[in-house]
Order: structure tokens, then sequence, then C-alpha cells
């Protein structure tokens, strides 16, 4: 069996269509995946907001003033965990959505390879 660069099959149509089938199973997944990292991403946010505005408040009526209650509270060591658990979960979703968008590519590469494989066979 031939492979071509990208490890692609070329020998059978039907290896190709296993391969395409495999990586419609893979962004299935990832769209599922993609929800799930969705909402602990929404999650992550809500929870550093609501956290960040208590710290604020209570910096303000400890006296802090207004012009740098912002940096203050974000670097408190809590606030600064819940940021970067939000980043976090901001950076896995974007990651599923990059594996979606890369397998749909690789999809495309599979299809339009499948069309020219079947369009150039000798007729019989």
């Amino acid at each position: 069996m031939r492979a071509n660069e990208r490890g692609y099959s070329m020998d059978s149509g039907q290896s190709i269509v296993m391969q395409i089938e495999n990586i419609r199973e893979i962004v299935a997944h990832c769209i599922k995946d993609l929800a799930k990292k969705g909402t602990a991403k929404a999650e992550a946010e809500r929870i550093y907001r609501i956290e960040l505005a208590k710290e604020i408040v209570r910096q303000r009526s400890l006296g802090l003033p207004v012009t740098i209650i912002g940096d203050i509270c974000r670097g408190n060591k809590d606030i600064a965990g819940l940021k970067f658990d939000r980043d976090v979960a901001s950076d896995l979703y974007d990651i599923v959505k990059s594996k979606i968008y890369t397998s749909k590519l690789e999809l495309e590469i599979l299809i339009t390879f499948f069309k020219s494989e079947y369009n150039n066979k000798p007729k019989e």
C-alpha cells in the first residue's frame, strides 16, 4: 500500500473512505468535548468575575484608592489563581476548536484526493 507525504493511503478507495470515517468520528468526539470545554470555560469565567468583584468591594471598604484597586485585587493570590484557571479553561477550549478545524481540513484533503483517484480510474 502506497502512502503520500501526509500518510494517506493511495491504493484503495475503500481505505480512503475508512480514513474519512475515522476523521469524521474524531470530529464528532471533539464537538462533544467542545461543549464540555465551553461549559468549563464559562464557569471558570463566572467564578473569577464574582470573586474579583467581591475582592474589589472588600478593598474599597478598607479605603484603598479606586485607581489601584484593580491591580491590587488581580495581584491577590486567590484571584490570580482563579484567573489562571480561567485562562487554562479558555486555552483548552481553543485547542479543541483547533483540532476540529484541523480535522475538517484533513477531511477536505481526503475527499479531494478520493475524487481525483475516482475520476482518474480507468473506465472498465
